[in-house]
């Protein structure tokens, strides 16, 4: 925008010349479009500060709204594969007694003698209880917050300087009383 200013003082030269009535008049004009842009000025300031902080009030709300949906969405997906796992492995167990059974079916129409379906039996419940217990142990380490990530904390030694201060005089102990040589 132009300033006006100058604009303004030029007129007032102008009518400085002129006779005192419209002198008067004009200069009260003057007077009038200073006072109005100086209001315009002011209400655009007051505008423009209102608008900042609504984008600012506005942007804090968008971006708290989507890191909730975010969250839910994470927390959705989370259960999503936990229960995927938690299904694959129940229909491991109904695999394995389906086999189980198969080889119970054979024996009751006498395909089989009762040696070789404790032989059978006993190898289907040992590879079904290692297989089985592997995807638990496997579900049983994941992240509680993000499902693909393991929590391999358990397999780590205690970071805690006490841990290790009881640990080094148990070994001095034992050492001391001949057991470690």
């Amino acid at each position: 925008m132009n300033n006006p200013i100058p604009d303004l003082n030029r007129v007032i030269m102008d009518i400085s010349g002129s006779e005192s009535f419209f002198k008067n008049q004009m200069y009260e004009e003057v007077q009038k479009l200073n006072e109005n842009y100086n209001n315009d000025l002011e209400y655009q300031r007051n505008i423009n500060e209102l608008i900042d902080d609504l984008k600012g009030s506005a942007t804090s709300t968008l971006e708290k709204n989507v890191n909730h949906k975010k969250k839910q969405q994470d927390i959705q997906e989370y259960y999503h594969k936990q229960y995927e796992q938690q299904i694959f492995i129940i229909k491991l167990l109904i695999f394995f007694a389906f086999i189980a059974m198969m080889g119970c079916l054979l024996f009751n129409y006498g395909w089989i003698s009762v040696y070789l379906l404790t032989f059978y039996l006993g190898f289907v419940f040992s590879v079904g209880f290692v297989v089985v217990f592997y995807y638990l142990w496997d579900l049983s380490l994941r992240e509680k917050t993000i499902f693909d990530e393991y929590k391999f904390e358990t397999y780590l030694p205690p970071k805690s300087k006490e841990n290790i201060k009881r640990t080094s005089w148990k070994l001095h102990e034992l050492y001391d009383n001949k057991i470690l040589c």
